[in-house]
């Protein structure tokens, strides 16, 4: 940058290189679960992607001229995409959680009580919102904001914006992740969906046996206090499994950055 005339004048290639850096950013702050701002494009990510990108900025490398308007939109998607896959691999630590809450909420019968979920604005359950704060909370607690940060640094540095290229093994990347976050869905649910079911299977014998006493209308209590106490047993095995998802995301993040460094 440069003062002529009382004029500051910007050099069109720090202009590129900073609109590449910000595509990075805002690409990985769409998805990324922020407790309190509700999730997808939003002028607050924004203003924290452009903040992210002045950081980012002097560590990103010299900056080149893109010779033509369709060599730019090419590297300007590419890096969204980065960014979006960065995002994605980060939002999903938490997903496997709310999923199995969400199936425990609708065997217990928690979804009779649904509340607003502070990330997506969308009727949840008194449960998954629950689960999902307490996720957000144990990702910042035990320090994993600081590595995404460091991890968004030397990404600046080893894979300077503009030369990343999406290939299938990228793709491949974020896309081996789902099955696992079913996988811990079904590991975190299926307990004590199984003990519900065997609560619901017990009190329709009784009923069945003795149907004066009408036992079937205990259920709904017996099932919401007997949830309650496997999830307050099953607490404090909660940081396992964000520890497990998170080591899991980073070395996907990893991956789409070239590979382990």
């Amino acid at each position: 940058m440069r003062i002529e005339s009382g004029e500051l004048q910007v050099p069109l290639p720090l202009v590129l290189q900073f609109g590449l850096v910000l595509c990075r950013t805002t690409g990985l702050l769409t998805f990324l679960p922020i407790p309190g701002l509700r999730m997808g494009f939003d002028v607050h990510r924004l203003v924290l992607g452009i903040l992210f990108a002045v950081l980012l900025l002097p560590w990103s490398g010299n900056a080149t001229a893109i010779p033509s308007v369709g060599e730019i939109a090419k590297t300007a998607l590419s890096e969204a995409a980065l960014g979006t896959g960065l995002g994605l691999c980060v939002a999903l630590i938490q997903e496997g959680i709310q999923l199995g809450a969400h199936m425990i909420g609708l065997q217990a019968g928690f979804s009779y009580a649904s509340t607003i979920d502070p990330t997506s604005n969308a009727d949840s359950a008194i449960i998954q919102v629950l689960l999902s704060l307490g996720s957000a909370m144990l990702f910042l607690a035990m320090g994993f904001d600081t590595v995404l940060f460091r991890f968004l640094l030397a990404g600046v540095q080893t894979v300077a914006p503009g030369h990343w290229t999406l290939t299938p093994q990228h793709a491949s990347a974020v896309m081996a992740l789902f099955p696992q976050l079913f996988s811990d869905a079904i590991r975190c649910a299926i307990p004590v969906v199984a003990i519900l079911f065997v609560i619901d299977t017990a009190l329709a014998l009784l009923s069945r046996i003795q149907p004066q006493l009408q036992l079937l209308s205990l259920s709904f209590p017996l099932k919401m206090l007997a949830s309650m106490v496997l999830l307050a047993v099953g607490t404090p095995m909660l940081p396992a499994v964000v520890e497990r998802a998170a080591v899991r995301s980073l070395a996907a993040m990893q991956m789409l950055m070239g590979g382990p460094r």
